[in-house]
């Protein structure tokens, strides 16, 4: 499933950048504070946890996890995913 949404995804980025931003792979734009920066192109990162999730305390604990396997997708830099199974 996450393999299908990244496919999907890619394949309807195009709409969302002119021919140029795609050629560059990436857009100039000023950030929240004004100041005029590079940014990459956007990408979908996909984190995920399957299995028996009582293995989790509670609700934070599982947040937790999950934070960390996100993190550690995006550090790709492209659309990604990254599923782990609970007893890992």
């Amino acid at each position: 499933m996450a393999e299908n949404i990244l496919l999907e995804f890619e394949s309807n980025k195009n709409s969302f950048f002119s021919e140029a931003h795609l050629g560059q792979n990436k857009i100039v734009s000023e950030d929240r504070f004004g100041i005029v920066r590079e940014f990459p192109l956007t990408s979908l990162s996909i984190a995920g946890i399957y299995g028996d999730l009582s293995v989790y305390a509670h609700s934070e604990q599982m947040s937790e996890s999950l934070a960390k396997i996100k993190k550690a997708v995006k550090k790709r830099g492209k659309s990604s995913y990254f599923l782990v199974n609970s007893k890992e």
